[in-house]
């Protein structure tokens, strides 16, 4: 009688990452009267730690623990206490396996910042450049500790490790997670810069921490910021001296002597613009909703009805800041928009859409001059094509297509169409 036995075991195809690419810094030396790998939030303290190392080595910043500035070395010497170690990881496609770290009692491993578990990670790498850090203790000796990468099949690239000295190519969470610049606003005397920055973090998930900071930019010092606020339509006094914002629903005024923030207005959310008049007086364009019919269907009045904010009327106001009267100077059945102001002769160029489709582009701008005082309005053109006016001492600067009053930026043949999302500048 014959016994036959199969047994079939999965290919790995194993890489393990030479102990002369890693480097080391001792966090905590065996005689420590609290380790580590013991503390009650051992998991947060771990995060806060590696995001501040992976900071200062993205910067090229030396590490400093407790007053003691620490420096990296070769994987050798003492091995007792805490250690973080580091070494670098080169991806060329996707590729699923297992980092596997032998040798030692805890071990917490990070790629990029994230934590990815302990001594044993099934991970699932994309085509990019990995920093890996570990947080490692109860080490006898470093020449029995080992980092095995294992894939799961034998067709995927093997990986690349490296001593992250070298340069590392992008990450989607550079360009998705990194910080950003949002809003730029300079002072008339160009003393102060409000800026707003965003970022995403692994705590904060899908939702961004944003900073908006008022930065002096002869010293380089932030001289104010903003907490639990986030400014929208900014506008600076013309002598600096404050500045005006909206948040949520409410009109603020931030002095830039006393660094006193105070409430102007207060239910206008509506409001989609605002810039001083004078020192006392706000130029803003505020939007009234319509009223929707029903609350799944509606009878298309016009092609831009297709819009969600088409309906509705935005009109020009002005606020007296002293006493929060609020004065109407347009009112038209089309909505009316601020192009630019002239606070000197108290005029300002202002625009409405109109419903026109009888030649392309199939639409038609009214440009207008009101003024503030009076709300006596002078049309200066009806227009095809026309993206924005400015006042300019020698008259009107217009940015509008190459159609624009018959053609007159047009350089092409008559046979070719232009194109009048490319704007040219008229005066």
């Amino acid at each position: 009688m014959t016994l036959a036995l199969s047994m079939v075991t999965p290919f790995l195809l194993a890489k393990t990452v030479d102990n002369a690419l890693v480097s080391k810094i001792t966090i905590q030396n065996a005689d420590a009267p609290h380790h580590l790998s013991a503390h009650p939030f051992q998991s947060k303290v771990e995060h806060n730690f590696i995001q501040k190392v992976s900071k200062a080595l993205d910067n090229g910043e030396s590490l400093t623990i407790f007053n003691e500035k620490r420096s990296w070395s070769e994987l050798s010497g003492d091995a007792g206490g805490s250690h973080l170690l580091r070494f670098s990881i080169s991806v060329n496609q996707f590729t699923t396996g297992k980092f596997k770290i032998e040798g030692a009692e805890n071990v917490s491993l990070f790629l990029n910042g994230m934590s990815m578990g302990g001594s044993e990670a099934s991970l699932t790498l994309l085509n990019q450049d990995y920093r890996a850090l570990v947080i490692v203790s109860g080490v006898d000796n470093w020449e029995d500790f080992v980092i095995t990468w294992e894939n799961d099949n034998e067709e995927q690239a093997s990986l690349s490790f490296d001593n992250d000295q070298s340069k590392m190519r992008p990450s989607m969470r550079h360009f998705y997670d990194s910080k950003t610049v949002n809003t730029v606003s300079l002072s008339p005397d160009g003393e102060y810069l409000l800026w707003s920055t965003s970022e995403y973090t692994d705590l904060g998930g899908d939702t961004a921490h944003r900073m908006v900071e008022i930065m002096a930019l002869d010293s380089q010092e932030v001289v104010y910021r903003f907490q639990g606020m986030t400014p929208r339509n900014v506008a600076w006094r013309q002598d600096s001296k404050s500045m005006v914002f909206g948040h949520d629903d409410s009109l603020f005024e931030l002095s830039t002597s006393t660094w006193r923030l105070h409430q102007v207005a207060s239910d206008v959310g509506d409001i989609r613009s605002v810039e001083y008049l004078s020192n006392n007086e706000l130029l803003l364009s505020w939007f009234e909703s319509e009223e929707k019919p029903h609350a799944y269907t509606k009878r298309l009045r016009a092609l831009e009805d297709r819009w969600s904010y088409w309906r509705g009327k935005q009109q020009i106001h002005v606020l007296d800041i002293e006493s929060g009267l609020f004065k109407q100077l347009t009112d038209n059945t089309s909505s009316t928009s601020i192009y630019d102001v002239d606070t000197n002769n108290r005029t300002a160029i202002i625009g409405r859409s109109l419903i026109d489709y009888k030649e392309p582009p199939h639409s038609l701008l009214q440009l207008l001059e009101v003024n503030l005082d009076t709300s006596v309005e002078t049309e200066i053109g009806t227009f095809r094509t026309l993206n924005s006016a400015h006042y300019h001492d020698d008259g009107i600067y217009i940015v509008a297509g190459p159609n624009f009053k018959g053609g007159l930026g047009k350089n092409i043949g008559q046979e070719d169409m232009a194109n009048d999302y490319d704007g040219q500048l008229y005066l």
